[in-house]
C-alpha cells in the first residue's frame, strides 16, 4: 500500500510562477476535459509501452495522467496504477471513458512538483505528453525522484526539438502562440542534462518524427496567425534548416516526440 505523505494536501509548497501557471492550466484543461484526446493517434504512447516491459506487480504512479491514456496501457502490463493530476474534472472524465473495463487504480488531485506521497514508494513514475506544460522542470523531476525506490524507473514521453538553441527557441515560440498553455519544450541533450541532475540515469532514449504543416499552426494562431508568419520570414536560414522548414506550397517543418525510460541513481 502507497502511504501518503506527511504534509497535507492543502499545503502549497509551489513557487508563485508554478502556482499561477497550475491555477490557469486548471482551469483550460477542466474546460477540455470531455473532449480531450478523442481521436489522437499515440505512438508515443505505444513505444512508452513497450520499453515500460514487465510491470506485474509493481506500484506505478502516473502523473499528469488527465483521462488515464498511459494508465490503462501500463495497467495491461500488470501494474498497480495510482494517478495524479492537478485536474479533478479530467481524472473523472477518465473514470467514465474506462468504466466497465474493470482497471483497478486510485486517484489523487496534485501537482508533479508536489506530490501527497512518501519517500520511495513506487516502482514506476510516468509522465506522458505533460512536462512541457509546467514551470518548475527541476523541481517536477526531482518530487518524481523522490517517490521512486532507489531500484525504480521515471517512463516519459513528451514534445521535443532540435538541439539548436535557437531552432528550439522559435519552436517554443510558435507553440506559445497557438497554444497558451505551453511552458517549454526541451531537447534531448537538455533532456539528458535535466535528468543527470535529478538523480537518473538515461537507459534508453527515442525520437518519433513527424511533420508539422505550417497551414494548421496558423490557423490554430487566430489573431496572431501574421506574427507566426513574421517570426518565420524573419528567422534565420540556419534556424530554419534545424527545423528542416519546407517553404514549399505545403509548408511544413519537422517535429519530435521524445519518448525515454531513466533509472534513479
Amino acid at each position: 500500500m502507497v502511504a501518503p505523505g506527511e504534509s497535507p494536501l492543502g499545503v502549497n509548497r509551489l513557487t508563485a510562477d508554478q502556482d499561477a501557471v497550475t491555477s490557469a492550466n486548471i482551469r483550460r484543461f477542466g474546460e477540455r476535459a470531455a473532449g480531450y484526446g478523442k481521436g489522437i493517434e499515440r505512438p508515443d504512447l505505444d513505444l512508452l509501452t513497450e520499453i515500460a516491459g514487465d510491470l506485474d506487480g509493481k506500484a506505478l504512479l502516473d502523473t499528469a495522467a488527465g483521462k488515464g491514456a498511459c494508465a490503462v496501457r501500463m495497467a495491461a502490463r500488470g501494474a498497480e496504477i495510482y494517478q495524479a493530476d492537478i485536474t479533478h474534472a479530467m481524472l473523472t472524465e477518465g473514470m467514465r471513458e474506462i468504466e466497465g473495463r474493470r482497471l483497478p487504480r486510485r486517484s489523487v488531485v496534485a501537482h508533479n512538483g508536489w506530490l501527497p506521497f512518501a519517500d520511495a514508494c513506487f516502482d514506476v513514475v510516468t509522465c506522458a505528453r505533460a512536462y512541457h506544460h509546467m514551470e518548475g522542470i527541476r523541481d517536477v523531476l526531482l518530487e518524481a525522484r523522490r517517490v521512486l525506490r532507489k531500484t525504480g524507473r521515471l517512463l516519459v514521453a513528451d514534445h521535443s526539438g532540435p538541439d539548436h538553441p535557437e531552432a528550439i527557441g522559435l519552436l517554443n515560440a510558435i507553440t506559445r502562440i497557438r497554444d497558451d498553455s505551453h511552458v517549454r519544450t526541451y531537447s534531448p541533450s537538455e533532456w539528458k542534462r535535466m535528468l543527470a541532475g535529478a538523480g537518473f540515469k538515461v537507459e534508453v532514449l527515442h525520437l518519433l518524427e513527424s511533420r508539422q504543416d505550417l497551414a494548421d499552426i496558423i490557423e490554430a494562431s487566430g489573431d496572431m496567425a501574421s506574427r507566426v508568419e513574421e517570426m518565420i520570414s524573419e528567422a534565420p536560414e540556419q534556424v530554419l534548416q534545424a527545423l528542416d522548414f519546407d517553404a514549399s506550397a505545403s509548408a511544413h517543418f519537422r517535429t519530435s516526440m521524445v519518448v525515454f525510460a531513466a533509472s534513479a541513481e
